[in-house]
């Protein structure tokens, strides 16, 4: 048993026929609540993502699907922008807010892949993340 910052309590882990966790430890409850929410289970998020930087400022590249699971999607700022069903969340409050979701809710730590766009990142140039999205996870 492990103290789960989702449900406030302890909770056993998600672990295999042998006994061997699956991860280091998803919540029964939010396990259960992301399964008949969205269909998926959420040990499958990938702890992968894109850190893109110009000469100004940085986006952590993530899909609307992930913040929908994490349950973050109305936390998310307007200094925030989307394209698709990609978000791109700004460095100084979305991304760690984002970060500690997989962190908190699915204990894992993010594999940041760096990419340097230069002076300028597309990213500038698409529209802002709303409370409200148009695009469907």
């Amino acid at each position: 048993m492990e103290y789960c910052n989702y449900c406030n309590s302890n909770c056993p882990s998600q672990v295999d026929k042998n006994g061997n966790p699956l991860i280091a430890h998803v919540c029964k409850e939010y396990y259960n609540y992301a399964i008949d929410t969205f269909g998926i289970d959420p040990a499958t998020l990938t702890s992968e993502h894109t850190y893109l930087t110009d000469a100004g400022h940085g986006w952590l590249s993530v899909t609307l699907r992930e913040l929908k699971i994490l349950g973050i999607e109305n936390d998310i700022s307007d200094y925030s922008y989307q394209s698709g069903g990609e978000v791109y969340l700004e460095h100084d409050f979305d991304a760690p807010l984002f970060e500690n979701a997989m962190l908190e809710k699915l204990n894992q730590k993010l594999n940041i892949v760096h990419e340097d766009c230069g002076q300028y990142c597309v990213v500038r140039g698409y529209s802002r993340y709303g409370k409200n999205p148009i695009v469907q996870a």
